[in-house]
């Protein structure tokens, strides 16, 4: 901090001088202006997550949260929106990544998870494929189209209203 001893720093009352990481967080980055759009970014998303949590408890999980938005890269991170007509409800996601073998979803289904999830989670490890499938079982259950690019990195869900 400007102006003050690195011995005895003049600190905020709300600074729990127990934790380090707070404290660095006070001294280092609190009240500095921020012109970065990757780091602007990243301190909306942080604000965003503190509904009703504590800051220091939202410091904690940075990092956490650093990884799954791709280190606040806007270019890295998924593209999400909805659109609303009178007849559906269409929402489109597009990630940047590589994307996905749209084929290889309908093993999803295989050994139905609606009807017996273990059915279905042991079928999969017969198979040598990851425990999970459930994602698209749910996803295809709440809506009535879904739709893939080639490359599988852009998805269409279509719900038609009635």
């Amino acid at each position: 901090m400007a102006g003050t001893s690195k011995k005895n720093p003049k600190r905020c009352p709300w600074v729990d001088v127990s934790k380090p990481d707070y404290v660095a967080y006070h001294d280092l980055e609190w009240g500095v202006p921020v012109h970065d759009e990757r780091r602007l970014f990243e301190f909306l998303t942080l604000e965003g997550a503190q509904a009703g949590l504590s800051w220091y408890t939202v410091l904690r999980k940075r990092e956490a949260y650093r990884k799954a938005f791709s280190g606040f890269d806007p270019e890295k991170v998924i593209d999400v929106s909805a659109v609303r007509t009178e007849r559906a409800i269409v929402y489109y996601f597009r990630d940047p990544g590589a994307g996905f073998d749209a084929t290889a979803l309908s093993e999803s289904t295989t050994a139905s998870a609606a009807i017996d999830p273990l059915a279905h989670l042991e079928y999969r490890a017969a198979q040598g494929i990851r425990p999970g499938g459930f994602g698209m079982l749910i996803v295809r259950q709440l809506v009535d189209e879904v739709m893939y690019s080639e490359n599988g990195n852009e998805v269409l869900l279509i719900k038609h209203i009635r």
